[in-house]
């Protein structure tokens, strides 16, 4: 618990100390990165006075689809002209609504609206990176921030849908699955937080190379 959260920190004291440098797509990951971090800790105190965090974090699915959206409208080139990452993320806060409300419980871990997030992330992702591949020779794409953003982004919810895709199953199956299975999604955190965080301050550094 405290190696995830302490990950997290990192991250954003990176974001935080180059946000001047950042560009729109970049400061909306550290937007959401400062948005992760209130959200820990208002779950963390919501476990310990009412004994539950789980609407929290469906809160913050919410939150974290709209964030996400709006990073890749600014990320994508052919995104921009119409705000069609934006689109994307009122659609899904909107679905969220009528989701928690109506649909499923908010209390619940693993959810319908979550998968169709990580599926719609996971998608935004791969689109990105096609788009990407389509720019100038001269850049050196592995020294984008944008790459290795969604780089991170992709091995984040890749990995995700597959934990929590079989999550039901193997918590069933024994205890020591279970703490394999929470084991991994630390694992997954920590790789996400620290990658993030160190793009966020060599950044500036990579935009030189590509004459940014």
């Amino acid at each position: 618990m405290l190696t995830g959260f302490a990950v997290i920190v990192f991250s954003l004291v990176c974001s935080l100390i180059r946000f001047r440098d950042l560009n729109k797509d970049a400061r909306i990951l550290s937007i959401l990165v400062i948005c992760t971090f209130g959200f820990e800790v208002f779950a963390e105190c919501s476990a310990r006075v009412f004994k539950t965090n789980m609407i929290v974090y469906s809160v913050f699915n919410v939150v974290q689809f709209f964030l996400m959206s709006v990073y890749f409208n600014f990320s994508i080139d052919v995104f921009k002209e119409r705000s069609i990452g934006i689109k994307i993320g009122i659609v899904g806060v909107l679905y969220g609504i009528v989701n928690y409300t109506l649909i499923e419980s908010p209390y619940r871990l693993e959810s319908i609206y979550l998968m169709i997030e990580d599926v719609a992330i996971v998608a935004l992702s791969l689109y990105s990176f096609y788009r990407l591949l389509l720019i100038d020779d001269d850049i050196v794409l592995t020294r984008l921030p944008n790459f290795w953003f969604t780089a991170i982004v992709l091995f984040y919810w890749t990995s995700t849908f597959l934990i929590w895709g079989t999550f039901n199953y193997l918590i069933n199956v024994s205890v020591l699955a279970q703490n394999i299975l929470l084991t991994v999604l630390l694992v997954v955190n920590i790789i996400t937080y620290l990658g993030m965080g160190l793009v966020f301050l060599l950044y500036k550094r990579m935009q030189l190379v590509n004459g940014g």
